[in-house]
C-alpha cells in the first residue's frame, strides 16, 4: 500500500507491504502534509506544555471514556476452573478459566504492578472476545475517540506524573479519569489509527519472525557443534559456502 505525501512534504514516497491486508485498504492512498506555521495552539498535557494543531481538542479520560470497573473479577487461584478464556491482570493473560464476564473490545490498563513510565512495555492493552479480569487492571471503553488511538497515547505518555504511592505504586480510578487524551476528527482518528496500528503490525510481525529466527540458530549451534547434527557432504563445496557469506 503506497501513501503519498503532500506538496509541502519532501522525500520519497512511504511504501508499506502491499500484501498486508488491514483496515487502510478502506481510506485508499493517505496524503500527508506539513501543519502550517499558524495552525498551532498551545496547550498543557499531562503536566507538559505543548503544542497542538488547533482543531484539535483535549480532554480527560473521565469526559472521554466510560469505565467498566464494576465487571472487574478477582478470583484466587486456588479456586479457579481452568478454562479457555483469558484471565487478565494488570499487564496481560494470567490465567485462563472455564467461563467469562465480559465480552466485546476493550482497553485495559494496569491499575497497579504495572509499568507507566515511557520505558515501560504494553502500558496499556486492548482485548477483544470473551475473557474475565482481576482488580487490578482498569477496563476501559469510549465512543469518543478509537480504542487503538487511546491506546497508542497511553503507551506513548510517561503516566508516573498520575501514579500514587511508594513502595506500593497505583494508578487509583481518580488519577486514571485525570488523564488527559487528545481528541481528534473521526475521519482522521480512522487514518491516524490506520497507518500507524499497521505500522506497528508489520514491526510485532518482523520482531516474531527474528525471535524465531534465533531460537532456531540456537538450535542449530547446539546440535550441530555437539556432533549430533550433521551436514551430508554431497554435491556442496567450501568454495560455494564462503562464497554465500
Amino acid at each position: 500500500m503506497k501513501f503519498k505525501q503532500g506538496n509541502k512534504f519532501e522525500g520519497e514516497d512511504m511504501i508499506f507491504d502491499e500484501d498486508k491486508q488491514n483496515d487502510c485498504a478502506n481510506f485508499g492512498d493517505i496524503e500527508f502534509y506539513l501543519n502550517g506555521d499558524n495552525n498551532w495552539k498551545d496547550v498543557k498535557l499531562n503536566g507538559k506544555f505543548n503544542k497542538i494543531p488547533k482543531e484539535w481538542i483535549i480532554d480527560n479520560i473521565e469526559n472521554l471514556c466510560d469505565i467498566h470497573n464494576n465487571l472487574r473479577k478477582p478470583i484466587s487461584s486456588s479456586v479457579r476452573i481452568i478454562g479457555n478464556y483469558p484471565y487478565y491482570g494488570s499487564t496481560g493473560i494470567q490465567d485462563k478459566l472455564s467461563e467469562y464476564s465480559i465480552e466485546g473490545r476493550h482497553l485495559l490498563i494496569g491499575e497497579d504492578g504495572a509499568n507507566w513510565s515511557l520505558n515501560g512495555k504494553d502500558t496499556s492493552f486492548i482485548v477483544n472476545g470473551k475473557f474475565n479480569v482481576n482488580n487490578h487492571a482498569h477496563i476501559i471503553t469510549s465512543e469518543e475517540i478509537l480504542l487503538d488511538l487511546i491506546n497508542l497515547q497511553l503507551n506513548t505518555t510517561n503516566l508516573d506524573y498520575y501514579v500514587t504511592g511508594g513502595v506500593i505504586r497505583k494508578l487509583t480510578k481518580a488519577n486514571l479519569l485525570s488523564i488527559n487524551l487528545i481528541k481528534y476528527d473521526k475521519l482522521e482518528q480512522s487514518k491516524i489509527a490506520c497507518v500507524l496500528t499497521s505500522q506497528q503490525d508489520y514491526i510485532d510481525e518482523l520482531q516474531t519472525q527474528k525471535a524465531n529466527k534465533i531460537k532456531e540458530k540456537q538450535y542449530f549451534t547446539q546440535e550441530e557443534l555437539s556432533g549430533r547434527l550433521r551436514i551430508r557432504l554431497t554435491n556442496i563445496s567450501i568454495d560455494y559456502c564462503l562464497s554465500n557469506k
